[in-house]
């Protein structure tokens, strides 16, 4: 016969039922020395929840001594009138109540046992709806399921040997003798770091190692001065450790050790709660303004992770204080009015809430590079294009049809109908500065939001619906260096071309570009001749032939 007798208690609840009525019963156990002592004199060593719908079993363990009780309340109540008992006498004999029944077979006295309790149902008694509860005992041998004891070290908590299944702990590793009367939660703490040895001297600071054996942890102070905003820890020992705010120094705390750490990762000291006597911040705030790492301004103390005095932020755009909405987080401004005059210019990435720009264009075409994001809008009377393709004298453009990030310089054609355009975006993250632009056969759009000093003379600028080589605007008599103008683009060439292209093709996609094209060489110096030489007035449709300053040139017209 197994060592470990199973033990059956069958518990039928005398009480009345209506379905539904309650969701729960409460199990209480309680324990005396003897069955002659009153009931108050009883330990309570259990309390637990019942549902009453069918579940799995809800397994219990306890220590079960001459005299144990169980309690059975209905609706979850101590003071309900459905109360049931049930008792459990040297292990042997058992008292039975009025409406139910409790049986208890072999020897279950001074020992760990193991309580298994499951709803078997509803049956009918006495014409009368109750529960029915199925309740196990049996013996239960802690050494089959022991976790053996580990020790505590300076840095890791240790544990006493405790059973796996139960979770009581065991002082002498067995299950046999629980002194302790532990968990499989309880811990020794961690022993901490000790030192015996003098301190070393190391450039601004000091460190001492820790003595016990295994241990190399070196434990680290530094110098600081009066005037200097510093961290200290009074130890227990007597000493006193020192941290200046230049070290950034960052205090952890777990439930085993206390952490300081200096310039972002390096461990300085590690230390229990009980090795800490006193720690200490001390900063000497400054309140002045100053510049954090994302570029923001603010006023109050300027010490990194300090906020004392802090009381308005604000960015610098074009030279100017522009307050931000908050103090702290993201750098967010209410309004952004955006003007060729002034131009861009700010350190700080930033969202605006409402941000607009608008040109009057004397023109059709145009460059525009702006350091917000433009969406897309098929319905909008402005067309946007990027480089699409070079040849010996063409620079053909391909309409953008997608949102153009924050920064992208991109050609702009105004409709017919408007004289300008008109941008108006909410909530819109703002950049700092340009990006390259499409790139094509050695081409390059290149944006800008401030005037730019003058430009290289292989670059081409836009002007009067026309693409003008800068080497041969400089060279006009009279005219200045050319620049670029602030929310403006060029085309940078790098040189590798075989020829500079001199016109520009609109490759839109719509019937009314047909007629659309932009020629370096329509001026009053230049002369058209048709295919067949005859002389003409001007560009016409089909191909044309243009010479100018000894140069010709072919440009067909779709």
């Amino acid at each position: 016969m197994s060592k470990i007798r199973k033990l059956l208690l069958l518990l039928c609840l005398s009480m009345s039922y209506a379905l539904n009525t309650y969701a729960t019963c409460l199990l209480k156990i309680v324990q005396k020395d003897s069955e002659d002592l009153p009931d108050e004199s009883g330990v309570l060593i259990m309390k637990t929840e019942l549902p009453t719908e069918q579940w799995k079993p809800i397994t219990l363990y306890f220590y079960h001594k001459v005299y144990s009780e169980f309690l059975i309340y209905k609706d979850g109540d101590e003071n309900s009138s459905g109360l049931i008992k049930g008792e459990i006498q040297d292990g042997r004999s058992v008292t039975t109540f009025v409406g139910s029944k409790i049986m208890y077979y072999g020897e279950g006295q001074n020992k760990y046992v193991k309580l298994e309790i499951y709803n078997a149902g509803k049956i009918e008694s006495n014409g009368e709806l109750k529960e029915q509860f199925l309740m196990t005992i049996s013996d239960h041998d802690h050494a089959h399921s022991m976790v053996s004891a580990s020790a505590a070290t300076c840095k890791t908590i240790g544990r006493p040997a405790y059973c796996r299944e139960c979770g009581y702990g065991f002082t002498d590793g067995k299950g046999e003798t629980n002194e302790s009367q532990c968990s499989s939660s309880f811990y020794y703490p961690a022993l901490g770091h000790e030192f015996t040895q003098d301190w070393t001297s190391d450039g601004d600071g000091k460190y001492r190692v820790c003595a016990r054996e295994g241990c190399s942890h070196k434990q680290y102070s530094y110098d600081v001065t009066d005037a200097v905003p510093a961290f200290s820890i009074e130890l227990a020992d007597g000493e006193t450790l020192t941290y200046p705010q230049s070290k950034a120094p960052k205090f952890t705390y777990d439930r085993n050790l206390c952490t300081v750490s200096v310039d972002g990762n390096s461990t300085a000291c590690e230390l229990t709660a009980e090795q800490i006597k006193k720690v200490t911040a001390s900063w000497n705030h400054n309140n002045t303004a100053h510049q954090c790492d994302d570029k923001s301004w603010v006023d109050g103390c300027s010490y990194d992770g300090c906020t004392e005095g802090l009381s308005r932020r604000w960015v610098y755009i074009n030279s100017q204080e522009v307050e931000t909405t908050t103090t702290t987080g993201d750098i967010i401004i209410d309004n952004l009015d955006l003007t060729d005059a002034s131009g861009y210019q700010c350190d700080a990435a930033l969202t605006a809430n409402t941000a607009t720009y608008s040109r009057t264009m004397t023109n059709r075409w145009g460059t525009l590079c702006l350091p917000m994001q433009i969406t897309y809008n098929g319905e909008a009377k402005e067309k946007y294009y990027k480089l699409s393709a070079v040849t010996d004298t063409e620079i053909q453009l391909e309409e953008i049809t997608e949102d153009i990030p924050a920064g992208t310089p991109v050609l702009v054609r105004r409709s017919a109908d408007e004289n300008g355009i008109t941008l108006t975006v909410n909530n819109v993250p703002v950049t700092t500065a340009p990006i390259d632009g499409s790139t094509v056969d050695g081409m390059t759009l290149v944006g800008t939001f401030t005037p730019t000093e003058a430009l290289p003379e292989s670059s081409y600028v836009i002007g009067n619906n026309k693409f003008w080589l800068v080497k041969d605007l400089n060279a006009t008599e009279g005219n200045p260096k050319v620049r670029a103008g602030a929310f403006r683009a060029y085309i940078s060439s790098t040189g590798a071309q075989t020829s500079q292209p001199s016109s520009l093709r609109i490759e839109s996609g719509e019937a009314t570009a047909i007629a659309e094209r932009l020629n370096a060489l329509t001026d009053e110096k230049a002369e058209y001749y048709d295919l067949n030489g005859r002389r003409i007035d001007g560009l016409r449709k089909g191909v044309n032939i243009v010479r100018r300053n000894g140069t010709t040139t072919k440009v067909t017209i779709k």
